[in-house]
């Protein structure tokens, strides 16, 4: 039988901690994480960041001031990571079209000032 080769445990374990999910506690890149890849980009951000992630990319072993990536955001060309991207007019602008609903609900609710009478069925009109 072969003796096993004894692996000091300070190297395996900051081995491990850096491939470590911080998210889910599987051994991947968050990057590759499922439940990461599930969220939306607001709640990826912010999980990032919580979780002390590089935010250009992805990685543990260093933090976003320090990365030395030459990649960057595949949709804005920015230094995030593409999975953590924003769409700036998501944020910022409602669509036209939100604006209009607001408009039309606001005016359906208002009470009929045609007729005052029409409020009160039953009631004899007032002349």
């Amino acid at each position: 039988m072969a003796a096993k080769m004894a692996v000091p445990l300070a190297h395996t374990a900051e081995t491990e901690n850096c491939l470590q999910c911080r998210l889910c506690h599987k051994y991947h890149p968050l990057r590759m994480c499922g439940a990461f890849r599930a969220m939306k980009p607001p709640q990826r951000l912010a999980v990032a960041k919580a979780q002390g992630y590089c935010i250009n990319c992805l990685a543990l072993t260093h933090t976003t001031g320090e990365c030395d990536s030459s990649s960057s955001c595949k949709r804005c060309h920015k230094a995030h990571h593409t999975l953590v991207h924003q769409d700036a007019a998501v944020k910022r602008k409602p669509t036209a079209n939100a604006a209009h609903q607001v408009v039309a609900r606001k005016n359906s609710a208002a009470p009929s000032r045609a007729n005052p009478a029409s409020r009160y069925p039953g009631s004899p009109p007032v002349i």
